[in-house]
């Protein structure tokens, strides 16, 4: 399983190409990004993606592809393309994230 944490930091996205694009991200897991607003569709199939955990000089950098999140309740439940799922981030960057996940919820202490 896992779990997600806020994240409060610019997140940029390159499409080879097409330009790029600064995202605020809203929540991070070892699998993926939550931006606060929605993708644009030139930013389909693989991107370029690249941010800094706080407190980390490192970028954690990688390639990914937008998803859907369903948010909303009820009636107003829908789906927005706000979530970029990594594609190939490496093992350094994958524990950099989760230990950043762990140190924020207060797992495994």
């Amino acid at each position: 399983m896992s779990y997600r944490t806020p994240l409060h930091v610019p997140v940029e996205l390159r499409r080879e190409g097409r330009g790029r694009w600064f995202r605020l991200g809203e929540a991070v897991s070892d699998t993926e990004v939550v931006l606060a607003h929605i993708l644009p569709e030139e930013l389909d199939g693989p991107i370029s993606v690249a941010f800094h955990l706080p407190g980390d000089p490192e970028p954690v950098s990688c390639r990914g592809r937008a998803a859907e999140e369903v948010v909303g309740e009820g009636d107003m439940q829908h789906a927005e393309r706000r979530v970029v799922s990594f594609i190939d981030l490496d093992d350094r960057g994958r524990t950099r994230i989760a230990n950043y996940v762990n140190e924020r919820l207060g797992l495994f202490r």
